[in-house]
């Protein structure tokens, strides 16, 4: 039951991390793509420190406690708390984008979602060497963590993007 508990965590986790990918991509957008703007915004607007960042950071540190290992329930219970994020993350309105920008935003998010994929699915195997419980609670872990640092990621896929990004300018002018 705990196996199932967090594989229902993980793809939660997973679901709320597209959400918030999403959200954070249209705010580098609204920063134009540049990255010391995008820091500034998020730390001029306590961004940080907002209720979606800091219900993440509870639920990773909730996931990591002796209880989550052991009881299916608070695994469960956190999965909850995700869905209700994710929900909320959901209904917040998008800023309707230019045809270019879109095309943009789309890779951005591709990358970041990959990204994150990528890191997720290592750290699984890596567990899945130790069994498969252990390997359902590395992934759900990690996928909370790298829901926490989502502005990292963001930032991350953005600089690996930016050859793309010149390359798909010089072909427009």
């Amino acid at each position: 039951m705990l196996i199932i508990a967090n594989i229902s965590l993980l793809v939660v986790a997973l679901f709320d991390l597209c959400m918030m990918l999403r959200y954070d991509s249209q705010v580098l957008h609204q920063c134009e793509y540049k990255n010391s703007a995008y820091w500034q915004r998020l730390n001029d607007a306590s961004e940080f420190t907002s209720l979606k960042r800091l219900l993440a950071l509870a639920v990773l540190i909730g996931a990591c406690t002796t209880m989550a290992r052991m009881s299916w329930m608070v695994v469960a219970i956190l999965a909850i708390v995700l869905i209700a994020q994710a929900i909320v993350l959901m209904r917040k309105p998008r800023v309707v984008n230019q045809d270019n920008s879109n095309k943009r935003r789309a890779r951005l998010l591709s990358a970041a979602t990959v990204l994150a994929l990528v890191i997720v699915a290592i750290v699984g195997y890596v567990g899945s060497l130790k069994g498969e419980l252990i390997a359902a609670q590395s992934a759900s872990t990690t996928a909370l963590l790298v829901l926490v640092v989502s502005p990292v990621l963001v930032v991350l896929s953005n600089w690996l993007m930016s050859p793309i990004e010149r390359n798909a300018n010089k072909g427009n002018n």
